[in-house]
């Protein structure tokens, strides 16, 4: 969170931030749910009304906040017309900002996406669950996977998808990575082993620079835009190997 206030406040170093700030939320949230080991455990009804509560509802109450600062401030100060409930309505409801309606923050883009990327990853991780087929190549496979869907919708799609679905499969990768290699998670934290890690954040840091510099890594996950999509993915998970690293030093 304190990355991404850093971000948005412009600090100098603010194009690297960009560059892993918000996959590493979505890494994070994998991880915990390695740590927890207990998804699949519940019924698919109790685990929508968790996230339904948890998500859903933070979101529609932060957008009905919004909406009413939106109209009280465009009604004394705008000069824009006021939109049709029906196009307030529509943009809520799809999470897509929209001609007629932005709030006066635009869309609260993240807990919708979290939604989303979480029911994707609970359906994913119960069918490989059912199958027996935990293994690794299957695994890569699923994170490929969400990261081809994800290319498709920013390259072919030239339409947003509603309820961010499209930058979901972005997410969903990212949440299988901090799911699937919470061991190499565990160890890039752990007690010990300081001149691994310090060869390990020099190789990450290196990478983070390169990509960033040469101006093709860019995470815009708001509005489901990647920059060049290989330096993205290469600059993201390099900034999330050299925060872990940072981090358990800092601690």
């Amino acid at each position: 969170m304190l990355l991404v206030l850093l971000h948005h406040a412009e600090f100098p170093l603010g194009n690297y931030i960009l560059a892993f700030h918000m996959p590493l939320f979505f890494v994070l949230t994998g991880y915990i749910e390695y740590k927890r080991d207990s998804i699949c455990n519940h019924g698919f009804g109790r685990f929508i009304k968790n996230k339904v509560l948890r998500l859903l509802v933070p979101y529609f109450c932060f957008e009905v906040i919004n909406c009413v600062v939106f109209l009280c401030y465009n009604s004394m100060f705008g000069h824009a017309a006021i939109p049709t409930f029906g196009e307030i309505a529509y943009s809520i409801l799809t999470c897509i900002n929209t001609d007629a309606y932005t709030g006066i923050s635009g869309r609260l883009w993240f807990l919708p996406c979290m939604f989303v990327s979480e029911v994707f990853v609970y359906l994913l991780l119960c069918a490989l669950k059912k199958v027996e087929k935990y293994k690794k190549p299957n695994v890569a496979f699923l994170i490929v996977f969400m990261f081809f869907l994800s290319f498709l919708t920013t390259h072919v799609i030239k339409n947003r998808l509603p309820f961010t679905v499209d930058t979901a499969f972005f997410a969903t990768a990212f949440i299988l990575i901090g799911y699937f290699f919470g061991k190499a998670i565990d160890y890039l934290v752990g007690d010990g082993h300081y001149a691994i890690s310090g060869g390990i954040m020099f190789l990450a840091l290196s990478g983070l620079y390169l990509t960033v510099r040469s101006g093709n890594a860019s995470v815009l996950m708001y509005i489901n835009c990647y920059g060049e999509y290989l330096s993205s993915i290469v600059a993201a998970v390099c900034g999330i190997i050299a925060f872990f690293i940072i981090g358990k030093w800092s601690y």
